[in-house]
């Protein structure tokens, strides 16, 4: 028993370690608010009223760039500004930020909320274990299945109230924004989640498609869009307040500059000349930064900093920009760079003196990393959509990312192939702990770090396609016998999973098809006796991986060796490049593969689950109907859990198109039970998807008093998790049994006065309800709640002609006075 607690310990902690990042840290990169700034936006009607809602409410507030947003939001955070009363919260944050690639998941930013809620309660992280115990690692990347834990951990009678805030939404990569905004659409339409005390404050700039996705749940209380030239008098006087903040640090030289510059223009001409200089726009304010530049004589160098800033996936240290920028310089010159001793390096505070002499206030660094002074200066550098003007002489759009990425892509290979990694490689002992291991290596090498994990992106970023002396380069660090590949792919590998060594076994070929990088399988693939369907040791192949990762124009190539390639392959797991495209939700992939007559589209895994199952489970409809074109495959399919697509969908909720589509087949059992006894009915209503619980409802022969395992039906799963818009819509159909026994004699009222959902209680004994029903141990309903301390229940129920009030545990009249 102990040894089952300590495992159960261990698995918590795991899951919690899973969850963690740096969230406060870049909470805290924005600055503090100027005393007395914000108040305009503190004494706002209608941010107070946000404030005292205990129920599900969301508020947006959005503003151009520059506004202070993320200044607010930090504020709001630190200073517990988020309410109006005494009453405990659980409050989680995320910053989005465009330059770090971590920052831009909406997967990471569900994460970071999930580690704060369960710091602050560690009761609701037994939300989440189940899932880590399924998934592993791959749930830190399961938007969904974070989403699903999020609402059940709110629901819990535990969680009290929730408050999120999610900062600069517009800066998360584009499909997890438009994700993140649709299910918050969503959950907040569903009048059944409003009774959850989970709210969420957004700040975002005002763009039309967050607006149009959020006016799905526009009322003017739940989401707002609070306009700073509706407040221009408040707002007037809080920038005098950050005026008189700033003046007294101006100091030294710079101040004696000024002061001299004002007063040797003191004629009413030469001070409306001086005046005249003050930039009109941040465009033009930017371009002056950067003007000082050409007449220093570092333009090149300067470029090459921005160059590396706008593209890095995230912010590089200073020690990590220093062997960047002087890499870039030596392949600039032509000049051998094959070890630290060929650099001509600086010690850490001359580069940081060097770096402000380059950019000046253009580049900011805040704990030794190196960031734009804002993200509106990446847009001001940044070329999109627009024909790159040679012969420009401004900095404006002077930056194309592909030729960026190409620059920071070769410095990042170059440093690969740096003799170190192959006379000295990363060699890890079988007993050692592997990401500490890779830590202390990379603690020794400081940009080791960044090329391994992210140069195959930028290569990718770049699309070369003519370079052979780039190409060159990564067919040597791809060299799957060389030491220098198994040092820098195993400190790449901890990002995809931390505990353990990546899979042995993988050919150079299978190295292309897994980044995606076209050029270098076009490569490969010409060479004489290479070997498609080589298997790593997870017996993967390189269409595996290809398929999974959705590169489709690899897949293409691969797929094309028609007569060699293995399309069936199964990997340690007994997964198919079909599972994974669809479990991936790569369509055009699916597409490609199902063309072929011998794909086999029910392979079962080792999971017994089928692509149509995954593709289900995870929500992919275009994928779904792909699948279903196919007469052969199979709808009803169970996998090891005995759960068919059907159930995978339903339990989600949010994948009513496809549960539409499975519904619709012909011969699809829609009352099927798993090894658990559920139905999709059962898991609908247990998770609280009013309309997936519509839709099978109404379906002809469905059970709607279909009990599982436990003897629970679907009406005792939605009272006991407090689903009040689900019950409802139950109690109103013929023939369900109001009155259901579960194997420990429970009913559906029994369940919602102990967990404490008095609406639902409400509810259930306004119709025919037996109040004094007993369980198998004496127990009713009143009881319950007594025990469970729910006050409102009992005083409800006391009030109710026929009550047992001294039914067996504490008296209950006690209680109810």
């Amino acid at each position: 028993m102990i040894a089952e607690s300590d495992l159960e310990s261990k698995c918590r902690t795991e899951c919690l370690n899973l969850l963690a990042s740096n969230y406060r840290e870049d909470k805290d990169r924005n600055p503090d608010r100027v005393s007395g700034t914000c108040k305009w936006f503190l004494d706002h009607p209608k941010f107070r009223s946000w404030c005292k809602g205990e129920t599900a409410n969301l508020l947006w507030v959005s503003a151009d760039p520059g506004c202070g947003k993320s200044v607010l939001s930090k504020a709001l955070i630190d200073e517990g500004l988020l309410t109006t009363t005494s009453r405990r919260l659980s409050i989680c944050y995320f910053f989005f930020k465009d330059d770090d690639v971590n920052r831009r998941n909406g997967a990471n930013a569900l994460c970071a909320i999930l580690h704060q809620l369960f710091m602050q309660k560690p009761i609701l992280i037994e939300h989440a274990v189940p899932h880590f115990k399924n998934n592993g690692s791959i749930l830190r990347t399961m938007s969904s299945t974070l989403w699903d834990i999020l609402k059940e951990a709110a629901t819990d009678p535990e969680a009290g109230e929730i408050i999120c805030v999610l900062d600069a939404l517009d800066e998360c990569e584009e499909s997890a924004m438009e994700d993140l905004v649709s299910t918050l659409g969503k959950f907040y339409s569903d009048q059944n989640e409003a009774n959850m005390r989970l709210k969420f404050l957004i700040t975002s700039r005002p763009y039309y498609n967050i607006e149009c996705a959020f006016s799905s749940i526009v009322n003017d209380i739940t989401s707002i869009n609070l306009k700073g030239e509706e407040e221009s008098e408040k707002i007037s006087q809080e920038i005098d307040l950050v005026i008189q903040h700033v003046i007294p640090r101006i100091t030294g030289a710079r101040r004696h500059s000024l002061n001299h510059e004002v007063q040797d223009k003191s004629t009413p001409g030469r001070l409306r000349a001086l005046v005249n200089k003050i930039p009109l726009s941040v465009a033009d304010a930017y371009e002056k930064i950067l003007g000082r530049i050409k007449d220093s004589g570092w333009t090149e160098q300067a470029k090459r900093l921005l160059n590396i800033i706008v593209v890095a996936t995230r912010p590089l240290t200073l020690k990590e920009m220093n062997l960047a920028l002087a890499i870039g310089e030596k392949i600039e010159r032509g000049e051998a760079c094959q070890s630290y001793d060929d650099l001509e390096l600086d010690d850490e505070q001359q580069f940081k003196i060097k770096v402000r002499n380059l950019c000046g206030l253009f580049v900011s660094i805040i704990d030794s990393k190196v960031y734009l002074i804002h993200q509106t200066a990446k847009e001001f550098l940044i070329c999109k959509d627009i024909v790159k003007n040679p012969r420009s002489m401004t900095w404006e759009h002077s930056l194309e990312p592909g030729e960026s990425n190409f620059i920071l892509a070769k410095i990042c290979i170059s440093y690969l192939l740096f003799d170190v990694f192959e006379s000295q490689p990363l060699d890890i002992d079988v007993n050692s702990v592997i990401s500490a291991e890779v830590n202390r290596y990379t603690e020794k090498h400081h940009f080791l770090d960044y090329a391994a994990k992210h140069w195959a992106f930028h290569f990718k970023g770049a699309g070369i396609s003519t370079d052979t002396a780039l190409l060159k380069s990564v067919l040597d660090i791809c060299y799957t016998q060389s030491k220098r590949f198994l040092t820098w792919f195993q400190v790449y590998w901890i990002t995809i999973d931390r505990y353990n060594r990546y899979s042995k076994g993988f050919s150079d070929l299978t190295v292309g098809s897994y980044f995606g990088h076209d050029v270098v399988v076009k490569y490969l693939l010409e060479r004489e006796g290479v070997d498609v369907n080589r298997k790593d040791g997870d017996g993967r192949t390189p269409l595996s991986w290809a398929a999974e990762r959705g590169h489709l124009e690899i897949t293409k190539l691969l797929v094309g060796r028609e007569s060699v390639v293995d399309v069936n392959n199964k990997g340690r797991n007994g997964r198919t490049p079909l599972s994974w495209a669809a479990e991936g939700g790569h369509p055009e992939i699916v597409k490609l593969l199902v063309k072929r007559e011998d794909v086999d589209v029910n392979h079962e895994d080792g999971y017994g689950r089928t692509p149509l199952s995954w593709a289900a489970g995870r929500g992919h409809l275009e994928v779904v109907k792909l699948l279903l074109k196919r007469e052969s495959a199979n709808v009803n399919h169970k996998d090891g859990d005995g759960r068919t697509p059907l159930s995978w969908a339903a339990g989600k909720g949010h994948h009513l198109e496809i549960v539409k589509l499975l519904v619709e087949r012909e011969g699809v059992d829609i009352n099927s039970k798993d090894r658990y006894g559920r139905t999709p009915l059962s898991w609908a209503a247990g998770r609280g998807h009013l309309e997936v619980v519509k839709l099978l409802a109404e379906r002809e022969g469905v059970n709607v008093n279909s009990e599982d395992g436990y003897g629970l039906t679907p009406l005792s799963w939605a009272a006991e998790r407090g689903h009040l818009e689900v019950v409802k819509l139950l109690v109103g159909r013929e023939g369900v049994d109001v009155n259901h026994k579960d194997w420990y004699d429970r009913t559906p009222l029994s369940w919602a006065a102990g967990r404490g959902h008095l609406e639902v209680v409400e509810l259930l004994v306004g119709r025919s309800i037996d109040m004094n029903s007993r369980d198998r141990y004496g127990r009713t309903p009143l009881s319950w709640a007594a025990r469970r301390g729910r006050l409102e229940i009992v005083k409800l129920l006391v009030g109710k002609e026929g009550a047992d009030v001294d039914s067996k545990g504490r008296n209950a009249a006690v209680v109810g006075r």
